[in-house]
């Protein structure tokens, strides 16, 4: 490889992460947002997280399925949605497959008609409720790792949130299938698209509408599993992303895996190959669309994705001053504090970075946390001297493990303690009030990213 190759990767991702959207023409700043996001979903596929959780929620989608349809139906059935009505919806789910989904569906409409309740008795039906607890729970998880959130959902939330989804969520569905099939076949609109250009429209509409049953899903899906808040926007990003990638994999999957003469040998075994394989792919393209949305609404992690960045002392002691200049300013203002998510949108920084710096910052007094989870200042900038500040992050920056001995240079002594002493000089008289009000310009990049 020549050195201009070697160096294409470097000076791709220094255009890539440094260039600034906002100062660009509108078509060029979408270009670079989008590649951003396309490079960070890559990024995170080939590191194998994404790809082993579809992995794991195939294994346990065999195990979950047929009760997971015979609890929703149930609940469906309760409303009034017939039995004829929830066919055409599971086979829409595995069209890709052809013949062989035709044969997956019978066969699963059969099993899910012969659960019993009664027969099952009270232990079996907890069994068979908590086999699809289970699988909501690991798709839950896998969003939580997604959305870089902690904490799942309680035992209460868990039951009354998973199960207000297996009852929106198909019903939607089949209420959308219902509406799509009788707009179709509606007389009046069958006389309106004899007319051209009507005709041509009406069929592109009808080509556009499982696009956008999936995506409607997928926003729905991608907006309640996660435990954390999901914009609209973002989830409608995400979905409509997941939603392209399922039908135009969707399209070539039957004749990909269909025609392939390597099934064959498998014989009756290869409708079960055909049908593990699509699950994989389809809880792929879902998480892919969950990352998706995750990385518009949550753009400072972007470049890092699930790795902690790592910042050298100048960096973190530029980043603590960032943090107590911004919750300084609010404090200025009468404005009260600033969250953890806000700070992390206002210097562009992974949250799991600015949490980690906050609790330092907190370690010293310099901030502390409200009632209400806000940051807000921990001292007086008033009487806070800035040679006094920079000294505490200094040292708490400093290596907790015991330094190695090192030579005694006098010189070198000398010209360290004149450093220190001239800047100790320098801010001698300046307080933290002072760099909140004046010192850092409105157009810092590190600090003025995003509005509050």
């Amino acid at each position: 490889m020549s050195s201009s190759q070697s160096s294409l990767l470097p000076r791709f991702e220094k255009r890539l992460w440094q260039t600034r959207p906002e100062q660009l023409p509108a078509p060029a700043a979408f270009a670079i947002k989008a590649m951003r996001v396309t490079v960070a979903v890559i990024r995170d596929l080939l590191e194998g997280q994404i790809t082993l959780r579809s992995m794991g929620m195939v294994y346990s989608t065999l195990l979950s399925l047929v009760p997971l349809l015979a609890i929703s139906f149930s609940l469906m059935k309760g409303l009034g949605v017939v039995d004829n009505k929830l066919e055409p919806m599971l086979l829409n789910l595995v069209a890709p497959m052809g013949v062989q989904g035709e044969e997956i569906v019978t066969k699963l409409l059969g099993f899910v008609k012969n659960v019993n309740a009664g027969a099952l008795g009270t232990a079996g039906l907890l069994v068979l409720i908590w086999t699809v607890v289970s699988l909501l729970q690991k798709i839950e998880s896998a969003f939580n790792f997604i959305w870089h959130v902690d904490e799942s959902r309680n035992l209460a939330r868990r039951f009354s949130d998973f199960f207000s989804v297996l009852l929106i969520g198909p019903l939607l569905i089949t209420a959308a299938l219902g509406a799509t099939g009788a707009v179709l076949h509606n007389g009046l609109v069958q006389r309106i698209a004899s007319i051209e250009p009507f005709g041509s429209l009406l069929l592109l509409i009808t080509q556009l509408v499982p696009y956008l049953l999936i995506a409607a899903a997928f926003t729905f899906v991608y907006m309640f599993i996660a435990n954390t808040r999901v914009k609209l926007g973002a989830a409608f990003t995400g979905a409509m992303v997941a939603g392209i990638l399922w039908e135009t994999l969707g399209r070539t999957f039957g004749m990909v895996f269909g025609a392939s003469p390597t099934l064959a040998i498998y014989s009756s075994f290869a409708v079960l190959i055909l049908f593990l394989i699509w699950l994989y792919w389809s809880w792929l393209i879902l998480l892919i669309g969950a990352q998706v949305a995750f990385y518009v609404q949550n753009p400072q992690y972007q470049r890092s994705g699930h790795k902690l960045q790592r910042l050298n002392v100048e960096q973190q002691e530029y980043l603590s001053l960032a943090l107590i200049t911004l919750i300084g300013r609010q404090f200025v203002a009468g404005s009260g504090g600033c969250s953890t998510t806000e700070l992390s949108a206002r210097t562009s920084m992974p949250g799991e970075t600015i949490a980690t710096t906050l609790q330092t910052l907190q370690q010293l007094g310099l901030v502390r946390q409200s009632t209400d989870s806000q940051w807000i200042l921990g001292r007086d900038p008033d009487q806070l001297r800035l040679a006094t500040l920079i000294s505490e992050l200094r040292s708490a920056h400093e290596p907790k493990t015991n330094p190695p001995a090192l030579p005694e240079i006098p010189a070198v002594r000398q010209l360290q303690s004149d450093w220190l002493s001239g800047a100790s000089t320098a801010l001698e008289n300046r307080t933290l009030r002072e760099l909140i009000t004046n010192t850092l310009p409105d157009t810092d990049p590190a600090v003025e990213t995003a509005s509050p």
